[in-house]
């Protein structure tokens, strides 16, 4: 899954789709900390912790670049009138 240096080469459909998959992996591991968390280990439960931590700081990357991919747009469109 890409962050930030990745997006660059992406349309922005591609960075939605990318931010999806980083809030599926993220509510994911949210579920089964919510569901089990009792029955996991402490290792376990810091594992799933670690892997919502990706998925956030996936999901504010692609945000980012989004946005600044939109402004780039926004800018060509305003320049070529």
């Amino acid at each position: 899954m890409p962050f930030a240096a990745d997006y660059k080469s992406m349309s922005t459909t591609e960075m939605r789709r990318c931010v999806s998959r980083y809030k599926r992996m993220r509510d994911n591991a949210q579920a089964l900390l919510d569901t089990c968390g009792r029955a996991y280990t402490p290792k376990t439960k810091q594992e799933l912790r670690s892997i919502r931590r990706f998925a956030d700081k996936g999901i504010q990357s692609g945000f980012a670049a989004i946005e600044k991919a939109e402004a780039k747009k926004a800018k060509m469109k305003k320049g070529k009138k």
